[in-house]
């Protein structure tokens, strides 16, 4: 509508957007002044807050529900002091005792300043740790020329999406046409075609009365070709939960995650389909996500057994551009940075460098040392520029200082990212530091447990070895600090800083070593959660936009 309405000649559209709460002219926006349909801006007299649960405003293009305060605001509920209270909350950017309506909206800031509109609170979910706003993608499955009406919902356990499609298209093409349009957390895995969409006597979708979805759509026709992949089928499903599951299903897009990986590799053991169990690793089934593909790595018997603590990991080894580096935490593993898959171009590759202390060999002497050695690994990967990096901790310390490195080669630094890092610094006295000064291994223990949340066996899945192992790394890392200061970036940083540790301080120091601009964003997690899946949803638009800037002309 709001395109035939801009394209006709000497015609103007204009929505109104309004609660009855305060009226319902508060926004608008002309067929004029945008391409898409746009809430628009606020009337005289009237502010627009998009804000996180926590009340605080999000960033530009970052989903957050609407609150609305001025004087067109309504007093409260007649009699019902209860709902007064929910939706009438105090406004704290406004004169003490006024008050902000919360729309129960959701909405996001464009660059303009002008609103979009992303559908309703109530109907969010969350899949695969993503926080979900299901109008988003029935708006996406709209424009799709064979899809007349869209409805999305997510299965009773809440490990998928379920698509219901009216308009004769077909399925498997709409999930291909969807995957090339949106993030892989908001494909639904499961679609099903319907005559016409159940609606209330109000003419509004009734999503009670939507069909209950056959789980087997979620997977794909071809079954197994050889007993090695029929016991993978068994295995996939019986740790996703689904009667069934197809050779060529995605682990991750049938609702796996890392820690159902480990699950995933104990029952792949047990079943004897190697003659080295311990070549079957988690870093075997990020990179092999298919019992096809992985079926075909454990017979082809290339994956050795540390694989998942070697020091270089391939996160995602294909793709034609310049790969994507992400430096590991204090405690060496890079794992974690597989949560951030979906928001990075499918056709840029992704490694993750790992602490050598977390295979066995002996820690470098010095931060210096230390650098030298993931340049050196970085390089016989990509051996000129330019360059993408990506640090979380002690990662963001060590990206900084190889961006430093690769700047004094002459090599080209396109991207540069931090997750609540602070800026590598000598100690008082020009001298570097090393080994575990101070170290405590009962924080530490408890720090592990964090960066690897969920269920308590997760640890006991690694071994009392392998632990260890990540606690010496920690103790090498955490105590670090070079012998000399580290030359100033000269390009731009995108700077994520954990707003649960006070730590705001470091986006100023990172200013003061940064020749180009800092890209500050405070997110209300605190610093070992910031690769949770909470955090993700909030982390992975970030980087997804930064990559689309990086793309555009």
């Amino acid at each position: 509508v709001w395109t035939a309405l801009r394209e006709t000649p000497g015609v103007l559209g204009y929505n109104l957007y309004g609660p009855t709460e305060y009226t319902i002219n508060t926004l608008g926006a002309g067929t004029d002044e945008s391409p898409t349909p746009a809430l628009g801006r606020p009337i005289h007299n009237t502010e627009v807050y998009v804000l996180d649960r926590h009340l605080r405003p999000v960033p530009p293009g970052v989903p957050g529900e609407l609150y609305v305060a001025g004087c067109g605001l309504a007093r409260a509920y007649h009699d019902n002091a209860g709902q007064t209270a929910a939706r009438f909350v105090p406004n704290p950017y406004g004169p003490p005792g006024t008050r902000l309506y919360r729309t129960g909206d959701l909405t996001r800031h464009r660059p303009d300043g002008t609103l979009d509109y992303l559908g309703r609170t109530d109907h969010q979910t969350k899949i695969r740790g993503h926080r979900i706003e299901p109008t988003e993608i029935e708006t996406t499955l709209t424009t799709h020329p064979h899809i007349t009406h869209a409805a999305v919902t997510p299965t009773a356990d809440r490990q998928r999406l379920v698509a219901y499609i009216v308009g004769g298209a077909d399925p498997d093409e709409v999930r291909s046409w969807l995957a090339e349009r949106l993030p892989d957390y908001m494909v639904p895995g499961i679609f099903v075609a319907l005559d016409v969409l159940p609606l209330t006597v109000n003419g509004k979708l009734d999503r009670d009365a939507l069909p209950a979805p056959d789980l087997a759509d979620a997977v794909s026709a071809r079954g197994p070709r050889n007993d090695d992949e029929a016991e993978l089928c068994r295995i996939f499903a019986a740790v996703l939960d689904l009667p069934r599951v197809g050779v060529d299903d995605d682990f991750f897009a049938l609702g796996g995650h890392s820690l159902l990986a480990v699950r995933l590799v104990s029952l792949i053991r047990d079943a004897g389909l190697t003659a080295d169990p311990a070549a079957v690793t988690v870093a075997t089934v990020l990179t092999a996500t298919t019992p096809a593909a992985l079926a075909e790595r454990l017979g082809a018997g290339r994956e050795r057994g540390d694989a998942a603590f070697a020091p270089l990991l391939p996160l995602r080894p294909d793709g034609a551009l310049p790969p994507l580096f992400c430096i590991h935490p204090g405690f060496g593993l890079a794992w974690p940075y597989a949560a951030l898959l979906p928001f990075v171009p499918d056709s840029r590759p992704v490694y993750g460098l790992q602490s050598p202390v977390v295979s066995g060999a002996e820690p470098a002497a010095s931060l210096e040392e230390l650098a030298a050695e993931y340049l050196a690994r970085i390089r016989r990967v990509q051996p000129h520029g330019p360059y993408h990096l990506l640090g979380w901790s002690f990662g963001g310390e060590m990206a900084y200082a190889l961006a430093g490195l690769l700047q004094r080669a002459g090599e080209e630094v396109r991207f540069l990212a931090v997750l609540d890092a602070q800026p590598p610094v000598p100690l008082a006295g020009g001298e570097g530091r090393s080994g575990a000064d101070g170290f405590d291994a009962g924080a530490a223990r408890e720090h592990l447990t964090r960066a690897v949340p969920g269920d308590a066996d997760v640890l006991a899945g690694l071994g009392d070895d392998v632990v260890d192992r990540l606690l010496a790394a920690r103790s090498v890392h955490e105590y670090l600090s070079p012998s000399t200061p580290f030359e100033p970036f000269g390009g731009d940083l995108l700077c994520v800083v954990a707003a649960g540790n006070g730590r705001q301080a470091g986006a100023a120091a990172w200013r003061e070593r940064i020749r180009g601009t800092v890209h500050a964003h405070e997110v209300p997690y605190d610093h070992d959660d910031l690769l949770s899946r909470d955090a993700v949803a909030v982390i992975g638009p970030l980087l997804r936009d930064a990559f689309a800037r990086l793309a555009a002309p």
